[in-house]
C-alpha cells in the first residue's frame, strides 16, 4: 500500500509542477529509451526521478500514525509511562 500511495502522491505533485514533470519524463526517456520495461540499473541512473520520489516521501506522510493505549503502567528508557497513556506506534 505504501508504494501505491507514493506513486499516487508523486503523480499528484507532478500535475501541480509541470516543469518538474518534464524533467522526470525527459530523464526517463533518456535513460530507458525504447525498452519496454526499465531495469534496476536504469533506476540507478535516474537521479532526478529518485530525488522527486524521495522528496514526495519527505513531504507527504505515506504511512498513517497508529495509536495504542497502554493497559498497564510501563517503563520506557527510564521513563515511567502511566496506564491509559496513548502512544504512537
Amino acid at each position: 500500500e505504501t508504494s501505491g500511495l507514493l506513486l499516487t502522491w508523486t503523480l499528484h505533485y507532478l500535475t501541480k509542477y509541470p516543469a518538474i514533470k518534464k524533467r522526470v519524463v525527459d530523464e526517463i526517456d533518456q535513460v530507458v529509451g525504447d525498452k519496454a520495461v526499465p531495469t534496476f540499473d536504469d533506476l540507478n541512473n535516474m537521479k532526478y526521478t529518485l530525488n522527486v520520489l524521495n522528496e514526495t516521501m519527505r513531504y507527504q506522510t505515506l504511512v498513517p500514525a497508529v495509536t495504542r493505549q497502554l493497559v498497564n503502567q510501563d517503563n520506557v528508557c527510564g521513563f515511567t509511562v502511566p496506564k491509559k497513556t496513548l502512544v504512537i506506534a
